[in-house]
């Protein structure tokens, strides 16, 4: 247990930096990617800056390098990332799954017994996951 959480607080301190995170959520949204793809996604000015965070993420064992100069992302769940769900190519936290319940069990319950309790117990949690849903999307 103590090695775990030694090994995620190492991934955690090595994509400090908010680039080589943002490059290892891009590449998690892509699968694989080149440098070039990488380039063009982040905006970066050169194929150097991008190079430089792949191979970071590569030394972090976050990412692999195939011979045809591809990077596959390594799906890790470490930091933030423990709190969202990959659907297809996209990640979302899962407070938006969290909201969505309880708004329809809002919604139900409120139909089945019009009361103003109800209403309002529902739209205070309903709206507190919506607030970490947004605070969950700003911190990515």
């Amino acid at each position: 247990m103590n090695e775990v959480l030694e090994k995620e607080r190492e991934l955690v301190r090595g994509v400090q930096l908010r680039t080589a995170y943002r490059v290892y959520v891009c590449l998690l949204e892509s699968r694989a990617a080149s440098v070039k793809d990488i380039q063009k996604a982040m905006g970066f000015h050169s194929s150097a800056q991008a190079r430089f965070h792949l191979n970071k993420l590569v030394e972090l064992d976050l990412a692999h390098e195939d011979a045809n100069a591809t990077f596959r992302v390594k799906d890790r769940r470490f930091g933030i990332l423990r709190f969202f769900v990959r659907v297809r190519n996209s990640l979302y936290p899962m407070s938006l799954f969290y909201s969505v319940f309880f708004a329809f069990v809002t919604l139900f319950l409120f139909l089945r017994t019009p009361t103003v309790e109800i209403l309002l117990l529902g739209a205070l949690i309903t709206s507190k996951e919506i607030a970490d849903t947004y605070m969950f999307y700003t911190m990515l």
